[in-house]
């Protein structure tokens, strides 16, 4: 031990006598010190992400080089000379000179090497969370300097192409820009966009006439600093015959701008021109651009949107396609967006049941033209989610296209909603976690979740949710009905609610009459909601059979069954009318069982809506809304236990009902002095 004792000092000592010791300390403090030069001038002036790793990897090899050449050589007055032997006689220190060296130096070395592992940890673990924060970018919607038509819809048609491009690019995170997030209105900074959006880039464009020329000015812009990483101006060819150059022009700088990777295949999918012809190509511009608007707007389910929309824009939509391919009849793209719009049109209610075979004609001469494109893998997805309620052929579409497109969110999303669907709750919850991590701004997404949360009986989520749609996009009616079913599940509060529906007819145009006459019937204040309905229009529900089956309930609930039987007629006939336009929807047979129920007819009504229940049955949401219609109809013709059978299913499973809802809804009133009614509020209460 003695002897192990020895041989350290002797080596500490030779460390010393060479001054290697000083040599691993001052390269310490300078490695150190340059690590922290670099790492500000890298977020200063946004150096390659890469520039750290390589500063890293060359202080760290050169560590062992300069402890060595320390060893074996001084540097001298007269040069680099090697270390002399060490002589046989030297004067040695005083011991309390030496520990005090040695005490100092240790403290010192270990501070040194602490703050260097510290620096060289915070870079890497940096490096891993901002990974995607440094190749990430949204693209704001392209704008024009003037209010002409026609340079706004190439700014949109450029602001959608652009996102389709950077979607199919793996090692770029492509976010989406809110809908409602308009710079010049609102007054956010980039940098506070950046944050709220997560982003380290901003694809920003104008379009603005000079003369007779079109100039496309392009910028990518660094969030953090708002400086400019990449511009250009392009100029437009005024038959859009060099649009598709532009757009391959700016997704390849954006993405080397970004230092993403960028593989063959996904080059090849860049470069390819969907259309040599300028005028078809133009064509699809107008059709694409209503087509994204209708989308969206027939999405929301809401009727604030039916005076927007209406079956006229997906006729315009479809005629420009119909225009885009008469010019080029080898325009796969416009084959396969004409079937989206049509599948779209049809599950809309907008377009009749020709749209089916329509849509699969398209789909199969897109894929004569083309069998790789992207977007007819999408086109099947909702051809068979829409129109053939065939959801695992939906299922393996959408899965295939999002495998092709491993950044698009949107394919995520719709392989959740078929999965929600199909009833399969834990992949559709899990995919909808993998679509949140791309933070998408869309309120129709983020509402559609928190249906999900509600049906799972997760009501604070489910609101949160709702909240954050209502945020972003404060003017939309179907926000605030989602998040008020959510609370309504959840605490049954009426007076709390009532402020809701004020705060929504404030920002919105929609005066949610409907809701009004609910909230007057669950608080008990029949005369009030008749009062109420007798003043609204038929636009203020979702259809007029919602609306005549309204009245029929609030004239049994006020014992006036005359004139209950005859709106339910009313309802009948009405229903009678859209079941016979379309047979197969099978919530036309549920609510034409209700009428039956309000007319008396028990053996209608009970038919009706058993044959709702089994038509619904590869549709797990129509499925517990069918069956919870049946619970009514039951109720109503006195099935009592067959009704608390049904309930018993529903609170059991993931549904729209809860204790709280089956509590204030006067429809259950018969039930409540049942013993098995109240055992079954106890049991999931």
């Amino acid at each position: 031990m003695h002897e192990k004792r020895n041989r350290f000092s002797r080596l500490r000592q030779e460390l010393r006598r060479r001054k290697t010791d000083r040599v691993i300390v001052a390269y310490a403090a300078a490695a150190f010190a340059i690590l922290q030069l670099g790492q500000i001038l890298s977020d200063e002036f946004a150096f390659p992400s890469w520039t750290m790793t390589v500063l890293v990897i060359i202080l760290a090899a050169g560590f062992p080089v300069a402890a060595i050449f320390s060893w074996f050589f001084d540097i001298t007055p007269g040069g680099i000379e090697k270390t002399k032997p060490t002589p046989e006689k030297r004067k040695p220190g005083t011991e309390t000179e030496i520990k005090k060296w040695r005490n100092t130096t240790l403290i010192s070395f270990i501070i040194i090497i602490i703050l260097i592992l510290y620096n060289i940890v915070n870079i890497f673990a940096g490096r891993e969370n901002k990974g995607l924060s440094e190749r990430s970018v949204t693209v704001q919607p392209f704008g024009c300097l003037s209010n002409e038509s026609d340079l706004a819809l190439k700014g949109a048609f450029f602001t959608d192409y652009i996102n389709g491009t950077l979607t199919s690019i793996e090692d770029i995170t492509l976010r989406t820009w809110p809908p409602n997030l308009n710079i010049q209105e609102i007054k956010k900074s980039y940098p506070e966009i950046g944050r709220e959006l997560n982003v380290a880039f901003i694809l920003k464009g104008t379009i603005s006439r000079l003369t007779d020329n079109t100039v496309f000015i392009v910028q990518l812009i660094r969030t953090k600093t708002e400086s400019i990483a990449w511009a250009k101006n392009y100029e437009l060819d005024p038959e859009g015959g060099n649009f598709y150059e532009i757009q391959r022009d700016i997704a390849l700088n954006v993405t080397t701008s970004l230092n993403a990777g960028i593989s063959e295949k996904e080059r090849r999918r860049i470069n390819k021109k969907p259309s040599f012809n300028p005028s078809a190509m133009k064509s699809y511009i107008q059709g694409n651009a209503v087509s994204q608007q209708v989308i969206f707007n027939a999405s929301s389910g809401n009727s604030f949107f039916s005076q927007l929309i209406d079956a006229n824009l997906f006729t315009n939509a479809i005629q420009s396609f119909d225009k885009a391919i008469e010019q080029d009849p080898a325009f796969a793209l416009a084959y396969a967006k004409r079937a989206i719009i049509r599948s779209w049109g049809y599950h809309a209610g907008y377009i009749d049941r020709s749209a089916i075979p329509a849509c699969r004609s398209d789909i199969e001469k897109a894929l004569v033209l083309d069998r790789d494109l992207v977007e007819n893998l999408i086109a099947q997805g909702f051809y068979y989610y829409y129109c053939e309620d065939d959801y695992n052929k939906a299922l393996y579409f959408f899965t295939r296209a999002g495998r092709e497109q491993a950044n698009n969110w949107q394919c995520k999303y719709y392989m959740a909603l078929v999965e929600r669907v199909l009833g399969n709750w834990e992949k559709s919850q899990e995919l909808m976690a993998k679509v949140l991590e791309f933070n998408p701004r869309d309120p129709l997404l983020l509402t559609n979740i928190g249906i999900s949360e509600e049906m799972l009986r997760n009501y604070d989520k489910a609101v949160f949710y709702h909240d954050q749609a209502i945020k972003i996009m404060p003017k939309w009616p179907s926000a605030y009905a989602n998040k008020i079913n959510a609370l309504l599940l959840r605490n049954g509060n009426t007076a709390e609610i009532r402020k809701i529906i004020d705060t929504a007819s404030k920002r919105t145009d929609d005066n949610m009459k409907e809701l009004r006459i609910r909230m007057d019937i669950y608080d008990g204040r029949f005369q009030e909601a008749l009062h109420e309905l007798e003043l609204s229009e038929p636009d203020d529900f979702n259809d007029r059979g919602s609306q005549l089956l309204l009245y029929s309930d609030i004239y049994r609930y006020l014992n006036n069954l005359q004139s209950c039987v005859k709106f339910s007629g009313s309802a009948l006939a009405w229903y009678e009318k859209k079941m016979n336009e379309d047979p197969g929807k099978c919530e036309n047979y549920s609510y034409m069982g209700i009428a039956y129920a309000g007319m008396n007819d028990k053996a209608k009504a009970i038919e009706y809506g058993e044959n709702a229940v089994r038509m619904s049955k590869s549709n797990y949401l129509w499925f517990t809304s069918r069956r919870l219609n049946l619970a009514i109809i039951y109720v109503m013709t006195g099935e009592y236990d067959k009704s608390l059978k049904e309930l018993e299913f529903l609170l059991g499973k993931p549904s729209l009902i809860s204790v709280k809802l089956l509590q204030i809804d006067p429809v259950w009133e018969p039930l409540r002095k049942i013993p098995a009614y109240k055992k079954l509020i106890a049991k999931y209460s």
